[in-house]
């Protein structure tokens, strides 16, 4: 990983991240905000790229009286070893960070575990939370996928 990671885990409820500096993605994906749709064209371009590589869903989360909704935001990549000025980036501080155990088939599968995942942080202070989907390209066939929520960060 190109970020210091001083908590990371493959549990399947979420813990404290602490990450010691931002992590940057200097590509842009056109995006589209069905989080489904945005998941597999990630995918997609991540199988065309090195072992390293890794992706970002920017994801907006709106709960409501009955349901959370999702909806992306932004998405981009980086290259391994990438120092081209960045478009969105992670910043530095604490995070929600849950690593799915397996990557999910699709995008359609993936809405689920987001979903759960969406509910997790805390919305006293709103309805709307802003958190991330990290791809991570481990294996030529293999991504890791980490759900990341900003709970202390430089950025908020």
């Amino acid at each position: 990983f190109p970020a210091v990671f001083t908590t990371l885990s493959r549990m399947n409820t979420p813990m404290k991240l602490h990450l010691q500096q931002r992590i940057t993605y200097h590509r842009a994906v056109e995006h589209v905000p069905q989080c489904d749709m945005m998941f597999d064209r990630m995918t997609k371009t991540l199988d065309r790229c090195p072992v390293g590589s890794e992706g970002i869903l920017v994801i907006e989360s709106e709960l409501t009286d009955e349901l959370c909704l999702l909806s992306c935001t932004g998405a981009a990549y980086r290259l391994p070893s990438e120092t081209e000025p960045h478009i969105l980036s992670i910043e530095a501080g604490s995070h929600l960070f849950l690593q799915l155990a397996f990557a999910p088939a699709n995008g359609a599968a993936l809405i689920p575990l987001l979903n759960r995942f969406a509910m997790t942080p805390d919305y006293r202070k709103g309805t709307t939370r802003r958190m991330f989907l990290r791809l991570y390209k481990e294996k030529q066939f293999e991504i890791a996928i980490q759900c990341i929520a900003p709970i202390d960060t430089t950025a908020e």
